[in-house]
């Protein structure tokens, strides 16, 4: 199960957002962040 931390002002993912992510190794939002971010480049 993720248990995401979000910063002031973030919209949070709703537990039906999060159970459908397909990255199952990711589980946090640092990481979600990483993976976003390399996608992204």
């Amino acid at each position: 199960m993720m248990d995401f931390e979000y910063p002031e002002g973030a919209t949070p993912l709703d537990p039906d957002e999060s159970a459908g992510l397909r990255l199952t190794h990711v589980t946090t939002r640092g990481e979600l962040d990483r993976w976003e971010q390399d996608n992204i480049v």
